[in-house]
């Protein structure tokens, strides 16, 4: 089955190009498709970027999306810059902010990394950004972020933008929410049940084992469903839920977040940094398999939810009996079929996708400019945790489990599923 798998994706990638991407076109420094800056501010922004690179050599370009079609905002802002045939030089800098999707993103040729840290790109996010995104002000923010990174390319120190205080979530209450946004639901207790699929007493018993794990243990583990996840991918839309509630103990990242979207269908275990070698991928994969997914399948939403949390617990207690579980693969039919079988599979696959990719995007085949240079190449302030997801903030609804997030912090690491 692996191989079958490896085969395909490469038969994917290697299809993947031909199929047209909508992208706006390069028609100067700044690229302001969202319309958040007015024709003075983007004028005096363009002769800003101007002057930077005529002194510097530094190419710094300002791009604001109105869609990110599909794609997560790192990724489209890498497909983007490939379109525009702005292959990696070493002096290349993009600050990307799409407000539909309430994200922003520095990316950076790799010989930058050293100019432009984990330190200065949280610095930029949120003394700079983040606030006035908060606030209403689009333009104010990207502005107030362009500018930072000009000083801070110029060989300038970053000047103090002085912080505001903290948020809410990052109180050390325990009687204060995250609120809700038109986006994401309010963080209401250690059970956020948005999607109301979940029976009363569910609710109860699920809030109880969390809370003992929390006492005994600081490891902090959300329940939530959600109404959409918004055109998101549910990885995204999960890490970003997770960073938007903070889960865990700040400096520990211990925080776990089972996640259930169930208008998509969809099921995601998102796993803060420090618990990554504990709740592997492995054993969030196993649970969202053998322990969620037949339940939803049956519409048992409460009992997949228990099932699933009992076995977080035990793989976050390193239960013996969960590890063997795990150490035991299923029987794969898959397994014994000759090799030959997955070749010809793979071939009648790749004529098939080919064909459809050929129907419906003739026009526009050759219109992708710039070489195909591998997006490792960028560094994006994402992959160090500097990436930024905000949100307005609305009105709290005050809960009796009394619960907030700690500080923590997740880099993506565990599963998803669907049913």
């Amino acid at each position: 089955m692996r191989r079958f798998l490896a085969i395909l994706a490469l038969l994917c990638a290697f299809v993947a190009p031909a199929a047209a991407l909508d992208f706006p076109p390069l028609d100067g420094r700044v690229i302001d498709e969202a319309h958040l800056l007015d024709a003075a501010k983007k004028s005096a922004l363009e002769t800003k970027l101007a002057d930077l690179e005529a002194k510097t050599s530094l190419q710094f370009m300002v791009v604001t999306l109105a869609s990110a079609r599909g794609m997560t905002v790192d990724d489209y802002g890498l497909e983007l810059r490939k379109h525009w045939g702005q292959d990696p030089n070493g002096k290349r800098v993009a600050l990307i902010v799409s407000p539909q999707s309430g994200r922003s993103v520095i990316q950076f040729d790799r010989p930058l990394s050293d100019t432009l840290p984990d330190s200065v790109t949280d610095a930029i996010f949120q003394q700079a950004l983040n606030p006035r995104i908060n606030s209403g002000d689009f333009s104010g923010a990207v502005t107030l972020a362009s500018e930072a990174i000009i000083r801070v390319l110029s060989g300038e120190t970053l000047p103090d933008m002085r912080l505001p205080a903290p948020p809410p979530q990052r109180m050390a209450q325990n009687d204060i929410t995250v609120p809700a946004t038109a986006e994401f639901p309010a963080l209401s207790g250690r059970v956020v049940d948005a999607a109301g699929v979940l029976d009363a007493a569910t609710r109860e018993s699920l809030r109880a084992k969390l809370a003992a794990l929390e006492a005994r243990s600081g490891i902090q583990v959300v329940v939530a469903t959600v109404k959409s996840l918004n055109g998101n991918a549910v990885e995204d839309y999960a890490n970003r839920l997770f960073r938007r509630w903070q889960l865990g103990q700040k400096g520990k990242n211990n925080g776990v977040l089972l996640l259930h979207a169930p208008t998509e269908r969809k099921i995601r275990i998102e796993v803060g940094y420090g618990l990554e070698g504990t709740l592997t991928d492995a054993a969030t994969k196993y649970i969202i398999a053998n322990s969620i997914t037949p339940r939803f399948k049956a519409n048992d939403f409460s009992g997949g939810m228990i099932r699933g949390v009992d076995d977080i617990l035990k793989a976050l207690s390193g239960d013996e009996e969960f590890k063997q579980r795990i150490a035991t693969p299923a029987h794969n039919p898959l397994s014994n079929m000759p090799p030959f079988v997955f070749i010809l599979v793979a071939i009648v696959l790749f004529i098939v996708i080919r064909a459809i990719v050929s129907a419906s995007a003739p026009a526009k085949r050759g219109g992708r400019s710039g070489s195909r240079s591998s997006s490792s190449d960028w560094f994006a302030s994402s992959s160090g945790g500097s990436s930024s997801s905000w949100s307005s903030s609305s009105s709290s609804s005050s809960s009796s489990d009394s619960f907030s997030g700690g500080g923590g912090d997740s880099g993506g690491g565990g599963s998803s599923g669907d049913y």
